[in-house]
């Protein structure tokens, strides 16, 4: 009975090794079917391996500084002075404030209130429609404001508030999603062509 069923285990094998080895006959032995696979690796490699990079290199960003002290504008050198911040708009009010972020012109804005230099507290609002980047912007705004206070000793003691506008719990799938349809569209446009041509040969050899 084991004899009898190791045949039928090998016999089974046997039949999907000459499956496989036929697929891939047919694949690699078409010029196009090789494309599909091959192009599509080196387009990652080069999309993802200098493409796709958490680091940022502009940030536009919006400032409103009531306090108008010397702490705030300690800080302000410091984020512009980072190179990576660039300034699109010293707001006059709240509502230019906001609106500058709404309207994608700012993706972080810093507010200190008139009350800064006594309570030492700050806001960070970001555009966190883009999630990430707006993660990694506020990051590098409370490391500034960080060294700041190891500058001063901590007798300074800024204190960082973060606000998110538009996705507050920063759910990545807003912008993951998105982002795949035109991936998606893109390979379907490299692919048709060659599913086309491949399609028009088959024709042609049963004619």
């Amino acid at each position: 009975m084991l004899k009898s069923l190791w045949r039928d285990v090998r016999a089974s094998l046997n039949r999907i090794f000459a499956i496989v080895v036929k697929e891939f006959a047919v694949t690699f032995g078409d010029k196009g079917s090789r494309m599909v696979l091959i192009a599509p690796v080196f387009l990652q490699a080069i999309l993802f391996g200098y493409g796709a990079t958490f680091n940022l290199e502009r940030v536009p960003w919006v400032l409103l500084d009531e306090s108008h002290s010397s702490a705030s504008a300690e800080i302000v050198r410091g984020i512009t002075g980072n190179g990576i911040f660039d300034l699109k708009r010293n707001a006059v009010s709240l509502a230019d404030f906001e609106k500058s972020i709404d309207s994608s012109e700012a993706l972080v804005g810093v507010y200190f209130p008139n009350d800064f230099d006594r309570k030492g507290e700050m806001m960070v609002v970001s555009d966190a429609r883009n999630s990430t980047t707006a993660g990694i912007a506020y990051g590098y705004i409370s490391s500034i404001a960080t060294q700041v206070n190891a500058k001063h000793g901590g007798g300074l003691a800024v204190e960082v508030r973060d606000r998110a506008r538009w996705n507050e719990n920063g759910i990545t799938r807003y912008t993951i999603v998105p982002g795949l349809i035109p991936c998606s569209r893109s390979f379907r446009c490299c692919c048709l062509p060659v599913s086309r041509s491949r399609a028009s040969a088959r024709t042609a050899r049963s004619t």
